[in-house]
């Protein structure tokens, strides 16, 4: 890592490129540098961990101090060029100038694919990937795959997207007893993203076979992970059932016990989980002991961490404002206005006081309108440019449901 910030990235990759290839060093560019770390004492010196290989002409002037040590090796330096290497990493205690050529080629052409995958910019490019490469895809390019395609713009679900998602979905089933705690509530997230918002549907037996997995895996989820998941499961809005219970149940005890790891980002997500079980008809009155317990030594908790973060009001919020103010004096508007239950932060609260139905809203018979102004940054670029985000939402449905 320390050696990427010196050389030139493409650079850095095309020479282990060269070493994978070879058998040994024999296909090294002349001239290449190989920097390693320091010699593992527990054998003997002998053995030291190659850390990356590149062009020493893009170094020049390279200090290689902290115990570190070097070898220029020329093209006819073949195997025996000191510490072996299979492009990446050598387990200690390996003989000087071995190559594990296919554990160390299949390591560094599955991080290449999880490069490939990640720099995907287009449904296109996705799709090549996955069609060319899916049957040999492993979990972590699965959770790759799904990411990228939750990230990308414009589509609207159709044409390219829409074909990755069907294979996706494929690959994912194929893997699913694979799947570890991270891949599960990485691939939840990137699902509950995509779905909806006239975007793409994801199969609803899919979503069940991944709780059930999370189920099977709660022991091994991080805090993150926990959060990740019951965020994605707010998004999807999912109904109660025996598979979505058992899931909830698990990961309640689970985060009850990584409760003092939260990080506030985490907190949030929390936050609008508990409030979509609170204000979800199915589950308000399926609360397990856990889920229970999570909300009384938890719930203020994370709704103050929730209230406390600071709103941002563009100009556009305050020209509607004003506007409002202008077109209609008789309504007393606020912005920002904090709602107490939820937490939320509303753009803008126009209250019309007077005599009316108590059923218009407000007290006293007066009406009350909660409005939201969404710029540019609560939808998703590209395609009709009217797709709103997944945050955006969440906010809107729970809104309207309180």
């Amino acid at each position: 890592k320390r050696m990427l910030g010196f050389a030139r990235r493409k650079a850095a990759a095309a020479a282990l490129r060269a070493v994978s290839k070879g058998s040994g060093f024999g296909t090294l560019p002349r001239g290449a540098l190989l920097l390693t770390g320091r010699p593992c004492e527990q054998h003997h010196g002998h053995s030291a961990r190659p850390l990356l290989v590149v062009p020493s002409q893009l170094v020049p002037g390279l200090s290689l101090g902290g115990g570190a040590r070097s070898r220029r090796l020329t093209s006819s330096s073949g195997g025996s060029a000191g510490s072996g290497s299979n492009g990446n990493e050598v387990p200690d205690g390996r003989p000087e100038g071995g190559v594990n050529k296919d554990s160390g080629t299949a390591e560094i052409e599955h991080r290449q694919m999880s490069v490939r995958i990640v720099d995907c910019t287009d449904g296109k490019g996705l799709l090549g990937l996955v069609e060319q490469h899916g049957e040999s895809f492993n979990v972590l390019h699965i959770s790759a795959a799904w990411a990228a395609l939750a990230t990308l713009r414009g589509g609207g679900g159709t044409g390219d997207e829409g074909v990755v998602l069907q294979l996706l979905q494929v690959l994912t089933r194929a893997k699913m007893q694979e799947l570890g705690a991270r891949e599960v509530a990485n691939v939840a997230h990137s699902m509950a993203m995509l779905n909806g918002s006239g975007r793409m549907v994801v199969d609803d037996e899919l979503v069940g076979e991944l709780q059930a997995r999370a189920t099977a895996t709660a022991g091994d989820f991080d805090p993150q992970n926990v959060a990740n998941l019951l965020w994605a499961l707010a998004c999807f809005d999912t109904p109660h059932s025996q598979v979505s219970g058992r899931m909830v149940e698990s990961m309640a005890v689970r985060l009850l016990s990584v409760r003092e790891q939260l990080s506030v980002e985490e907190e949030l997500q929390m936050h609008q989980w508990l409030l979509c079980c609170d204000l979800h008809p199915e589950w308000r009155g399926n609360f397990s002991r856990s889920m229970q317990k999570v909300k009384e030594e938890l719930g203020d908790a994370f709704r103050q961490a929730f209230a406390l973060q600071a709103p941002t009001t563009s100009r556009l919020q305050a020209d509607v404002a004003k506007q409002l103010r202008r077109l209609f004096p008789e309504l007393k508007v606020e912005e920002e206005f904090e709602d107490p239950k939820s937490g939320y932060s509303i753009d803008i609260r126009a209250e019309r006081s007077g005599a009316g139905n108590a059923s218009d809203g407000g007290a006293g018979g007066g009406r009350v309108w909660a409005v939201e102004v969404d710029g540019p940054t609560h939808f998703l670029q590209g395609g009709s440019g009217r797709e709103p985000s997944k945050g955006t939402l969440l906010k809107r449905r729970q809104l309207e449901q309180l």
